[in-house]
């Protein structure tokens, strides 16, 4: 005779969930993990704020564009839902598929908790902020020879346009996960 076992669910499952995945998972991994397992209203909210240049692995940023689709449709998110997406747009074959699917493998399997998804936004978005700044040191250090001279400022002052609107985002972001600088 067998006796039934009762599960309680726990909307705090995985937060206790160690990564079965990368041992050492990216701020990427983790805000695609989260995203898999974070509430709708957050999920939206973090992907309005988030960009793809905010990613720096093409993959992830694949990835993120269907869970960015698909949260804007108010469609169900889950790994094997973005499997799906990817194997019927043809995005599963090769080795650009094999890179594809692991990435959803890593982030599904990265303990990423859902409720810290703005946290895990904040970071992909600072991580982001300070890449800025360093692409935008090597561009001015080439253009200082090679732009012409009347060009020069507009060029920095667009960059700092840019700048200044990325540092915006990412203090709404730090502010919507408590973590505000």
């Amino acid at each position: 005779m067998t006796s039934a076992v009762k599960v309680e669910p726990s909307a705090r499952v995985h937060s206790r969930v160690h990564p079965i995945g990368v041992q050492t998972p990216s701020s990427e991994v983790m805000l695609i993990g989260s995203l898999l397992y974070s509430n709708p209203s957050d999920r939206l909210s973090v992907v309005t704020f988030v960009t793809d240049d905010d990613l720096e692995n093409p993959y992830h940023r694949t990835v993120f564009g269907l869970i960015r689709e698909r949260a804007r449709g108010t469609r169900e998110v889950d790994a094997a839902l973005l499997a799906d997406d990817l194997m019927r747009g043809g995005k599963l074959a090769g080795e650009h598929g094999m890179r594809l699917s692991k990435c959803l493998t890593d982030a599904a399997t990265s303990a990423a908790a859902g409720e810290a998804v703005m946290s895990y936004a904040a970071a992909v978005v600072g991580e982001s902020y300070r890449r800025r700044y360093e692409q935008l040191g090597t561009a001015l250090t080439e253009l200082s020879s090679s732009l012409p001279e009347h060009e020069l400022l507009g060029y920095l002052v667009r960059a700092g346009s840019e700048c200044r609107e990325h540092s915006k985002r990412l203090t709404s972001l730090r502010e919507a996960s408590g973590a505000a600088a």
